[in-house]
């Protein structure tokens, strides 16, 4: 109850609340603002007790982040930290322009993804092109977005992510 109606920033109340409605047994996170509110994530999508797993992959800059950024968490730091609350973690260093071409197949498919604010940033639409794949139809995507001085998440429809990968396609063809 505290997570999805009184924890600051107030935008990741509807990320729990929209953890609790789903329930997901594999996660992928674009761009990890705050290993603080991943573990909130796993430790919440783990509080339903299910049969098995929860799977978790993160796509990050890591060590690699500019040098004035408030989040200087490191690889291993971070797979340490997550490790501790989930059997299957997965991190993986890059932006997802650059992870999602090479490990789209290899990921497989997610039922919830997070796209964090800072991921957006460094991506193109052309990454879009590959959400279909590591996807479902069931599957729940949230993307952050700035308003003004605050954040807050979106959900990306199905036809929304087919939308913006076939645009993704046809600037890969151009």
């Amino acid at each position: 109850m505290y997570l999805t109606r009184f924890r600051k920033p107030a935008s990741d109340r509807f990320l729990y609340r929209t953890i609790l409605a789903h329930k997901p047994c594999q996660i992928l996170e674009l761009g990890i603002d705050s290993l603080d509110r991943t573990g909130r994530m796993i430790k919440l999508a783990l509080s339903w007790g299910i049969s098995h797993p929860l799977r978790y992959v993160g796509v990050d800059l890591f060590e690699a982040r500019e040098t004035n950024s408030s989040r200087d968490t490191s690889l291993k730091f971070s797979y340490k930290t997550l490790r501790a609350l989930s059997t299957n973690v997965q991190l993986v260093p890059g932006t997802p322009d650059s992870v999602l071409p090479r490990m789209c197949n290899h990921l497989g498919n997610f039922d919830f993804v997070l796209v964090s604010l800072d991921a957006i940033e460094k991506t193109s639409d052309r990454s879009l092109f590959f959400f279909p794949r590591i996807t479902l139809p069931t599957s729940i995507v949230l993307v952050e977005e700035a308003r003004g001085s605050s954040r807050s998440w979106k959900i990306l429809s199905r036809s929304e992510i087919e939308r913006k990968a076939s645009a993704g396609l046809s600037k890969r063809a151009g």
